[in-house]
């Protein structure tokens, strides 16, 4: 029992001092996502572009209706990828922006289709963050998944060790 209340105790404090870092920052996280492939994505804005957003709350018509935030995310996914093949909507989410009041963005999760350096067909899934002002977020990678890289390097090196 107080194992649990001491787990209890160090969990608040932690969540209390990343609010303060993101307070003191200006940036609030919005989302974060891990990628099949290993990576992990975090949405920060800061406040002020949060604030300056259109407001929704839950029941007047919607300031970016879901169509639109899916086409400015391809769009933007469309110029960041090797290959120009349209990406296909895997799903599409709503979600309340922390500590903004009426503040709300979507996420939209595609799956691309990019060439590795073979020529072969490579599935990737990605994240689009959009405000409902249109904005788009840009990711942050925050970290590598070690286990990814490393199998990663070591099927690298097989092939050219089988190629051999």
């Amino acid at each position: 029992m107080k194992n649990s209340i001491k787990n209890v105790c160090v969990c608040s404090i932690i969540i209390g001092l990343i609010a303060i870092a993101e307070a003191q920052s200006g940036n609030i996280l919005l989302a974060k996502y891990n990628k099949k492939e290993g990576q992990t994505l975090a949405f920060y804005a800061d406040n002020g572009t949060l604030s300056k957003c259109p407001k929704w709350n839950g029941e007047d018509n919607i300031p970016l209706l879901p169509q639109k935030a899916v086409s400015i995310a391809k769009e933007w996914l469309l110029r960041r990828t090797q290959d120009k093949e349209t990406p296909s909507v895997d799903s599409l989410t709503i979600q309340t922006a922390s500590r903004v009041e009426n503040c709300w963005f979507y996420t939209v999760f595609f799956t691309t289709l990019n060439r590795d350096n073979k020529g072969s067909v490579v599935p990737l899934n990605n994240a689009v963050v959009v405000l409902f002002d249109g904005t788009v977020v840009e990711p942050i990678v925050e970290k590598e998944n070690i286990l990814s890289t490393n199998v990663k390097s070591e099927v690298q090196s097989n092939n050219s060790t089988n190629a051999k």
